[in-house]
């Protein structure tokens, strides 16, 4: 009866262990006032060891590159041009036969807006991103 109980025990573990979802990116944001009217909503990913997250400049036919989505209730705000990104990493990827732009460690973006009204308002980031490390990829 003890040795049916602890492959009980044993099962539940691993099925917990197993079930994990793995998480190696915590982002944080915050942001920066330029005048009155203008704000810069910047984004961080700080990237696990031995992982990476690619550009939002990754070019077609690779792996799949950041998408930041940019909304509020309202429409009380403009994007002022594109999201621009901390540096990136260059590399070949021989198995899609394409330049691929990646991130380790940290990666950030940085989002120009200007406010249009006065009213209270959020603005909600988000992101559509897949991360890697050599064994492969976790979906986005």
């Amino acid at each position: 009866m003890r040795t049916y109980c602890l492959a009980i025990l044993t099962l539940l573990l691993s099925i917990t262990t197993f079930g994990q979802i793995k998480n190696p990116v915590k982002w944080t944001s915050k942001t920066e006032k330029l005048s009155e009217t203008e704000f810069n909503l910047i984004v961080t990913g700080t990237i696990e060891e031995g992982w990476h997250v690619y550009s939002q400049f990754t070019p077609d036919g690779g792996s799949l590159p950041m998408v930041l989505t940019f909304k509020d209730q309202k429409g009380n705000f403009e994007l002022l041009g594109k999201a621009k990104e901390s540096p990136y990493k260059k590399e070949f990827n021989k198995d899609f036969e394409v330049d691929e732009y990646y991130f380790e460690n940290k990666a950030t973006y940085k989002q120009q807006i200007e406010v249009l009204s006065s009213d209270e308002s959020n603005v909600t980031v988000g992101l559509f991103f897949q991360m890697c490390n050599e064994e492969g990829c976790l979906p986005p």
